[in-house]
């Protein structure tokens, strides 16, 4: 879905339009949205306090080839929350036929049926239960907020974005904590437990978020053929990469483009070449490692 969005472009914009109806939703929940006009009022849509959440799963590649410089830039990513799964093959196993716990079932209903406000409209315009955080929770998360701004300058300039919204997930995350661990309507606080969880999650996620955006986003078809051959050099490690090596991996790309990219990299100095024994005697192959400089940068995605 979101390589068909960023294929697009201009020839379907109103594919492009979802993305911005779902930024414009993200900060909307105190507000009503009202949809197109038209001549027949009852045709006209209005959402009293929207709260959209869209829950997707992929395989990785089929992911990291969506994101795009442009859902960097204007902000898309900054809003998103990506968890990846152990890089396993599950084991198979036997599903046993059994009635959900009764308990659960009564948990889930509880919170389906709670309604927060009074009246018989309080389903079309609910009040808001307001969960307040205690004086530690609220230290904490305001200390982590001035950390993802000195992070946001530290950063550099294209994925600096994807700082701007760190603590506000903080906050999302620490109020959906509290609220696992609360009835409906039952009266709670948002403590430093649920905080720390909080900011060390979207910390985390925050970092590795930009470590992808690093690998993978790219500015243009050559940029993505660059970034593809760094990370195949990349995983190859202190190993090395020959060229045959590195063509089998890349068999997508020509020759010449497979070409130009070594050169641009061997010239902007992320990638090194040299000579090395092969098994052979008497003879050596050329091999290209990533330089250290650029391993360097790459691991400081992740830390």
């Amino acid at each position: 879905w979101l390589r068909g969005i960023s294929a697009a472009g201009d020839k379907a914009p109103h594919l492009t339009g979802i993305i911005t109806n779902f930024m414009k939703f993200y900060t909307s929940s105190h507000s009503v949205y009202l949809g197109d006009a038209y001549a027949d009022i009852s045709k006209r849509i209005e959402i009293h306090q929207p709260n959209v959440v869209l829950f997707g799963t992929t395989v990785p590649e089929s992911l990291y080839q969506g994101l795009t410089a442009d859902s960097v830039a204007d902000g898309f990513l900054s809003r998103v929350l990506i968890w990846e799964g152990p890089n396993t093959r599950p084991r198979k196993r036997k599903p046993k036929v059994m009635a959900p716990p009764a308990e659960l079932v009564e948990l889930v209903r509880m919170w389906c049926n709670w309604t927060p406000g009074t009246g018989n409209l309080a389903g079309q315009h609910p009040r808001p239960m307001v969960i307040p955080s205690t004086r530690e929770a609220g230290l904490i998360l305001d200390e982590f907020d001035e950390k993802c701004d000195k992070a946001q300058d530290q950063e550099e300039r294209q994925l600096a974005t994807l700082w701007s919204r760190g603590a506000e997930k903080a906050r999302k995350l620490a109020l959906l904590h509290t609220c696992s661990r609360m009835l409906p309507g039952e009266a709670a606080q948002i403590d430093a437990e649920a905080a720390h969880w909080a900011i060390e999650l979207a910390g985390y996620l925050t970092q590795r978020l930009i470590y992808l955006a690093y690998q993978w986003v790219a500015d243009g078809a050559f940029d993505g053929r660059r970034k593809r051959v760094l990370r195949a050099i990349q995983a190859s490690g202190q190993h090395g990469l020959t060229g045959s090596e590195l063509c089998r991996k890349t068999q997508s790309l020509s020759p010449r483009e497979r070409a130009e990219v070594l050169e641009a990299l061997l010239q902007s100095g992320e990638i090194r070449s040299a000579l090395n024994e092969s098994s052979k005697p008497g003879r050596k192959t050329l091999k290209y490692f990533c330089h250290e400089n650029t391993a360097k940068t790459i691991n400081s995605k992740i830390q």
